[in-house]
């Protein structure tokens, strides 16, 4: 990915993927290292701690959310077993969100968002106070494995793909 000219370290959300093998995958897009550690991913009312994983600029790591092991990605600077701790990650309807504390009610402590479907997302109106989304989810559908991004902030629907295949 090109990366934008941040001074610091700045962690998104570069792609969901749905099902028994689900995961996220998160890109350092700034121009310096810097720590997972300290960060938490959510789905609805679910967080869970990100463990301190160091990630270079452009480097990505992956953090599995299913039963089984996360998959070993070519490419990936790290990969993390969360297990199933956030939930179903299914196509038809959610969303995970990146904090950078854990005052999860606060719109200051979203880093990125994504969601997807048609129903009510419980952050969906936080995200949106916080200029990192529409407040538009993104239509998929029920075949699609995954939903990926390559845009930095991600802050709109349209910023992010549904995927197709396998």
């Amino acid at each position: 990915p090109t990366l934008p000219a941040n001074a610091a370290p700045a962690f998104g959300l570069s792609q969901v993927v749905f099902g028994e093998a689900s995961f996220v995958i998160i890109t350092n897009w700034g121009n310096d290292a810097g720590a997972l550690g300290g960060f938490w991913l959510s789905q609805g009312d679910t967080f869970r701690a990100l463990p301190d994983v160091s990630l270079n600029p452009g480097e990505q790591a992956l953090i599995g959310l299913a039963a089984e092991a996360p998959p070993e990605l070519t490419g990936m600077a790290a990969i993390v077993d969360l297990g199933r701790s956030i939930g179903t990650v299914a196509p038809d309807n959610g969303e995970v969100a990146l904090h950078n504390s854990t005052d999860f009610n606060e719109a200051a402590s979203l880093v990125a968002y994504v969601e997807w479907g048609e129903t009510t997302h419980q952050r969906s109106e936080l995200a949106v106070a916080a200029g990192l989304w529409d407040g538009i989810p993104i239509a998929v559908f029920d075949d699609a494995p995954s939903i990926s991004s390559g845009v930095y902030p991600a802050t709109s629907s349209l910023d992010w793909s549904v995927d197709i295949g396998g």
